[in-house]
């Protein structure tokens, strides 16, 4: 486990900031699973609780989705995990069942997947703890503007 747990300078929004900010006093981290439920009773309709859960994964809303973003959700290690390659092949099995649960139950026809690990400095991220995304927006139409995300420093 890295010695930060997270980084408070990548947030976006006042509320994720003062939630980091608390959890920075306690040393814990917003997406393991025991502090999310806490979290999600404190911050009714702002931090949300898991919505699909397997063995080794969850899948939750992004309690702050880029803007733009029709469907943003996360897909979570329930066990602390910052490095990419300490998932074991069963890890990789249930996240890509996690991911076709998704991609069915929000009628995905098509997506930007991206994952979060490693030191903060480098991913433009708020969290150690390695998370997926899945996001998408609207088609593509004449009038329509990216989304913007964050994915480094340059």
């Amino acid at each position: 486990m890295s010695t930060a747990l997270q980084d408070i300078s990548n947030t976006r929004e006042v509320k994720q900031r003062e939630i980091m900010e608390e959890l920075a006093q306690t040393g814990e981290c917003f997406l393991c699973q025991n502090v999310i439920e806490r979290i999600a009773k404190k911050y009714p309709g702002v931090a949300t609780l898991p919505i699909h859960e397997g063995n080794r994964w969850f899948v939750k809303h992004n309690d702050f989705p880029y803007e733009g973003a029709k469907l943003h959700v996360l897909i979570v290690p329930k066990k602390h995990t910052e490095k990419l390659e300490d998932l074991s092949v069963e890890d990789f099995t249930e996240l890509m069942e996690m991911v076709a649960w998704v991609n069915k139950q929000f009628e995905v026809k098509g997506a930007s997947l991206f994952i979060r690990y490693g030191n903060m400095s480098y991913t433009g991220g708020t969290l150690a703890h390695m998370h997926f995304h899945i996001m998408h927006g609207v088609a593509k139409h004449e009038e329509c503007e990216p989304i913007k995300v964050k994915l480094g420093y340059k």
